[in-house]
């Protein structure tokens, strides 16, 4: 590995990227474990205090008597999530003492602490829309941050990339599910704006560990002029030889400053998409994604069902949700154990295609089970056996599922712009997913579901039928993909989304060293 600039000779943690912000040399293949435990710790915070916040909400602030406010305060929140690419751009765009993920991960995490602290002492509207719009935006910084960091250690094999994203995820579940069943006695034993304030520790785990992960520098070159962005670029090719370390896009201090417009904007991006076949790639994964996840589901309405034929106490629907969150757990590792076994990206898709429309029948077995009983309307004691089967394969074939986008998303990043075009793909994703919502609540009316007048769940199974079916249609756009050569690695002649050096492809680094020729699918080698 190349050790210039360090005293050392080792990669230099992110406690250190002051000190070492002019010093050269990477070792972008470092340890992974500190990454993983950003995303455990945060996913922690999060996830700890939302039944809390609900309480608060609902309960604190009388919200349960405007339904309304309640809806036109989620949907501001979650479109300041959907904003994730443009908190990936100035990750990609910006870095501070030339890291560009390290120091946004700490930041975001210690002000998502902070927001937090705010969240549990709100008392009226505007400050609850004060603290919840801030503290979305930094729990996001703090995430793309980790997601593009993610990307760029998953290098140009595919089955590193389904390998890192399955493990990632792996951790995330882990994280919400060890939340959320921390939650139950804390909550029993503290008020609902204590265990808020409380999730703030974790946040600032997030922000500590995050100071010791390992980040390649953005190397910046004296001779960077005002040509605008990429000029840089063009000078650090032609260092390399001499042992210069990765330059990013090479963003220089003058280089970027004089391409902050959009022209310079406009440029950067074409550098980064790097060739017209990499732009192809992008847009073919943007339409199969938003297909593949545009299909109604039949989750929410299965739920609704559920709350309107069933009565138990609260702490069975939180034991409901723990064997949910396990089920996904359990599917990260499979597909991680899929990504070690070579199978390609690709065919990963048909995988959760079919766990998501097979595994999602086991909500019939509520259903024959609801229509064994007295049959009254009111509701009745639950099948707890049948619903924690259902919740179980359910989960477990909607992460299925789930994680080909993930790693679809990472083999397609351009290099140079991997959070942002991480997110971007995902951004489109999610933009499919609340086109589908909207899809199954108009199916849902059409088929007359639900309690009240002229409405009934005696079509539900049909329902949970037709959702199913639809979730196959889109492997019929998988040659989109296919044809995009996202199953192959560099070695193999196909393109790979990061645009490599020829003294890469010959098999030595932009540092001189010769690389493994086939660098292993299990995340521990990252």
């Amino acid at each position: 590995m190349t050790t210039e600039g360090t005293a050392a000779g080792r990669p230099v943690s992110g406690s250190e990227w002051a000190r070492s912000a002019f010093s050269g040399g990477w070792d972008k293949r470092g340890d992974t474990r500190w990454l993983y435990a950003v995303f455990f710790l945060l996913t922690m915070a999060q996830s700890l205090p939302l039944t809390a916040i609900q309480v608060v909400l609902n309960r604190d602030l009388g919200l349960q008597e405007r339904p309304e406010e309640l809806n036109r305060f989620f949907a501001v929140e979650f479109s300041m999530s959907m904003l994730k690419p443009i908190y990936a751009a100035v990750s990609d765009l910006l870095p501070i003492a030339r890291r560009r993920r390290v120091p946004y991960m700490m930041i975001g995490g210690v002000m998502y602490a902070v927001m937090l602290q705010a969240y549990a002492s709100v008392r009226t509207i505007g400050q609850l829309y004060a603290a919840g719009v801030c503290s979305v935006i930094f729990y996001a910084i703090c995430e793309t941050g980790a997601d593009g960091l993610l990307v760029q250690l998953s290098g140009t094999d595919p089955r590193r990339a389904m390998s890192t994203q399955a493990t990632g995820m792996l951790v995330r579940s882990a994280g919400s599910f060890v939340a959320t069943a921390l939650s139950i006695p804390l909550l029993a034993a503290v008020p609902a704006r204590a265990c808020i304030s409380a999730a703030g520790l974790f946040a600032l785990a997030a922000a500590a560990a995050a100071a010791k992960v390992a980040e390649e520098p953005v190397v910046v070159h004296a001779n960077d002029s005002p040509g605008g962005v990429g000029a840089g670029h063009a000078e650090g090719r032609g260092a390399r030889g001499a042992g210069a370390g990765f330059s990013g896009l090479g963003f220089g201090s003058a280089g970027f400053s004089s391409g902050l417009g959009l022209r310079g904007l406009a440029r950067f991006v074409r550098r980064g998409l790097g060739s017209p076949a990499t732009a192809r790639r992008l847009g073919a994964a943007a339409a199969f994604l938003f297909a593949y996840r545009v299909m109604p589901t039949a989750m929410v309405t299965f739920t609704a069902f559920t709350y309107a034929r069933f009565s138990m106490p609260d702490s069975y629907r939180a034991g409901l949700l723990l064997v949910s969150m396990g089920g996904g757990v359990a599917a990260t590792a499979a597909y991680g154990r899929i990504a070690a076994a070579g199978a390609p990206l690709s065919t990963t898709f048909v995988v959760g295609a079919f766990a998501d429309a097979v595994l999602g029948l086991g909500r019939l077995i509520v259903v024959q089970a609801d229509r064994r009983r007295d049959g009254g309307n009111g509701a009745a004691r639950a099948p707890m056996g049948a619903l924690v089967a259902s919740d179980a394969l359910t989960s477990f074939g909607q992460m299925v599922g789930y994680m080909p986008v993930l790693a679809l998303a990472a083999r397609c990043a351009p290099r140079g712009l991997e959070a942002t075009g991480y997110s971007a793909l995902l951004f489109v994703a999610d933009l499919a997913t609340g086109v589908g919502s909207l899809l199954a609540a108009e199916l849902t009316r059409s088929m007359g579901l639900g309690a009240g007048e002229g409405r009934s769940w005696s079509r539900l199974d049909a329902y949970v039928w037709t959702c199913a079916g639809l979730k196959l249609a889109p492997l019929a756009l998988l040659p989109l993909v296919r044809g995009g050569g996202v199953d192959d690695g560099d070695e193999g002649g196909g393109a790979s989304y990061v645009e490599l050096d020829e003294s890469v492809r010959g098999g030595v680094d932009r540092g001189g060293e010769t690389l493994l020729p086939d660098p292993p699918a299990t995340t521990n080698a990252v």
